[in-house]
């Protein structure tokens, strides 16, 4: 097999498991593409900046297997959640993606 076919086989975006008890439940996290992680971060300006642990976990919510649970059209499902729950899950999806602090502010730049 060929290095290109190992790298484009290669199973490389993490899952995390992250216990939610005021929702009573275990949600996942999972790891974005970079077309994923750009087209998020391309979302977000001056105006919106608030709206970031909302959307954020509208991208990376997701089954034990990876898959979605939300769409962008489910922006008030989220917004309507307690903001501490919401904000701790944006914060760890965040972290999951290296979008924190200088990450996030020289994905922006480019």
């Amino acid at each position: 097999m060929s290095l290109r076919d190992l790298i484009e086989r290669a199973d490389d975006r993490k899952v995390a498991p992250v216990e939610v008890p005021e929702w009573n439940c275990t949600v996942y996290l999972r790891q974005l593409s970079v077309d994923e992680r750009n087209t998020l971060i391309s979302q977000l300006n001056e105006d919106n900046a608030g709206r970031f642990p909302v959307y954020v976990l509208l991208s990376c919510l997701c089954d034990e297997r990876g898959n979605p649970v939300f769409t962008n059209k489910d922006y008030a499902v989220l917004a309507g959640k307690n903001a501490r729950v919401v904000d701790r899950l944006g914060r760890e999806a965040s972290r999951l993606n290296y979008m924190t602090g200088d990450a996030l502010d020289d994905a922006k730049k480019d």
